[in-house]
């Protein structure tokens, strides 16, 4: 009928507490990203992940 293909109403949004939040299991920081190693273990956040150059970690390996 066409009252089948009328859209659903949107959802009403939530209101989201101060503790909602996730929190990242290593630092304890607030996040919404958390990063995992290939075999699924939570390694961080973006706040206690660094980025490190490739090729700049690998020169300075080679300094010693």
């Amino acid at each position: 009928m066409w009252y089948d293909r009328l859209p659903e109403r949107a959802l009403e949004p939530r209101t989201y507490g101060e503790e909602s939040w996730p929190r990242c299991p290593v630092c304890g920081e607030e996040t919404d990203t958390l990063y995992c190693n290939e075999s699924g273990d939570i390694v961080g956040c973006g706040e206690c992940i660094h980025y490190v150059d490739a090729w700049q970690w690998k020169e300075e390996q080679y300094e010693f």
